[in-house]
């Protein structure tokens, strides 16, 4: 990993763990979802959408603890996907991070209810969990923001558009694209777009981290489409390797890693640790 960003997730990713174990308590929920829903948390993850949040804020000079309860929330949602992606219905992936999927360990019914409290959890922190002093209209702003684009205009919209073109050929960059843009790159773009709202940045850089974001999680899905082609899974489905082939998705995955990097040219230095994570999308293992 490159020095700074490593820094940075050296420094920050234990304050999410944190949190995360400090928000997710088992209050008065059932023993069994509880259970779901911590493993399913808890299984691995590297906290990168969370990391992209606090990043934007630093960037823009925001703090913190207005940032650390939504990113947590944020990661939440991003669980809250894995978990309904995995079930049959949908992806009927058997595993996640090397560990059982929720449903093969815990049932495809509480699967499905555990993914449900992870999203209504996620909403929860960001109302009562956020300081005093975030501004009303901001919070709100926020709200609306993550509701749209993991809805039926994002993230939900780009699986139901992925199973519906799965199998069916030919089908157009631009659609494909598309799927991608909504499934993967929404929740990416808008992790970056609440660090920026959160700390009251100027408009030019809140539209200039959304347009990374966008790139950034575009690249994300293609290499990660391009490590499964290249490890012979999913080949059922349709991707962007498969179609075009494994140099093409690289280099266009290297492409947009630098447009995406161009585009924090206005941050000046700051923008170091958002540049190396557009560099380590490019060059990750998974």
């Amino acid at each position: 990993m490159l020095k700074m960003l490593e820094n940075f997730w050296r420094t920050n990713q234990p304050l999410i763990e944190k949190a995360l174990r400090k928000y997710l308590s088992k209050d008065s929920a059932p023993t069994l979802l509880y259970r779901a829903m911590y493993y399913s948390v808890f299984n691995g993850g590297k906290r990168l959408r969370p990391l992209l949040v606090l990043a934007a804020a630093e960037v823009c000079n925001g703090k913190l603890e207005n940032v650390l309860p939504v990113a947590c929330a944020l990661e939440l949602i991003h669980t809250f996907s894995l978990i309904h992606d995995d079930l049959p219905a949908l992806d009927n992936d058997d595993y996640r991070r090397g560990k059982l999927s929720c449903h093969k360990k815990f049932g495809e019914a509480m699967a499905i209810l555990a993914g449900d409290a992870l999203l209504m959890k996620a909403f929860e922190l960001i109302v009562s969990k956020c300081p005093r002093k975030v501004k009303p209209e901001i919070l709100d702003k926020v709200i609306k923001e993550i509701a749209k684009n993991c809805g039926m205009e994002g993230m939900v919209g780009g699986q139901v558009m992925d199973i519906s073109v799965n199998r069916q050929l030919p089908i157009t960059n631009y659609k494909l694209k598309n799927i991608y843009t909504k499934k993967t790159a929404a929740l990416i773009k808008t992790c970056l777009k609440v660090g920026a709202l959160l700390s009251e940045a100027k408009p030019e850089q809140i539209s200039t981290l959304e347009d990374y974001g966008k790139k950034i999680g575009l690249a994300f899905q293609i290499s990660d489409d391009w490590v499964d082609y290249k490890q012979e899974k999913k080949l059922n489905k349709l991707t962007y390797p498969q179609i075009y082939g494994v140099n093409h998705a690289k280099k266009y995955v290297e492409q947009l890693v630098e447009e995406a990097k161009k585009k924090l040219n206005i941050f000046g230095s700051k923008a170091k640790v958002l540049k190396e994570f557009a560099d380590y999308i490019a060059t990750r293992k998974i």
